[in-house]
């Protein structure tokens, strides 16, 4: 795989180590029921089995995984007129086609890297709350979506950046 794809792929090979290590040490120590559903304001009111729990926390974390890699696997393979970004024609024909498959697959790597981790935290909060003495979720919640959420509009923001036309320097003089 292209070298540019080298830090992306790190920071997934960094959260499978975390979800490993979150799996093995803070799973065990929950309790037999988990909370795992909060209302707006913290409280519980949905819980399931540690078993159950695990499996959701594996299974999600590995689907958001999975897809995103799987993803900037199939991108470069489309055809055009699958694929929708601003200024398609320029970008995805000729000459810049092959720069604008590297930089979409490599930005769906970041885009997944960032999904992967912000479920990691969203589970550790959940973890973190049922550990603690009185089970409410607390702010590392609202902070990990708040996070989440800007990390993802840099991102779109830098593709449309990206694929903008670019100014020819003769139009004008």
């Amino acid at each position: 795989m292209n070298s540019q794809y080298r830090i992306p792929l790190f920071a997934y090979a960094v959260l499978i180590m975390a979800l490993l290590y979150q799996t093995r040490v803070y799973i065990p120590q929950l309790p037999p029921a988990v909370a795992s559903h909060f209302t707006f304001s913290g409280e519980p009111n949905g819980f399931m089995s540690r078993e159950s729990f695990k499996a959701f926390s594996l299974l999600t974390q590995g689907g958001v995984a999975g897809f995103f890699l799987l993803l900037a696997l199939v991108i470069p393979r489309l055809p055009a007129s699958l694929i929708s970004i601003p200024n398609s024609e320029f970008w995805l024909n000729g000459e810049y086609r092959a720069e604008s498959m590297v930089f979409l697959a490599r930005s769906v790597l970041w885009m997944g890297a960032l999904s992967f981790a912000f479920t990691l935290m969203i589970i550790q909060s959940t973890i973190r709350a049922n550990l603690s003495e009185v089970i409410l979720l607390g702010r590392s919640f609202w902070i990990s979506s708040g996070f989440y959420v800007g990390a993802m509009a840099l991102l779109v923001w830098k593709l449309f950046e990206q694929f903008k036309l670019p100014e020819d320097p003769s139009v004008g003089a």
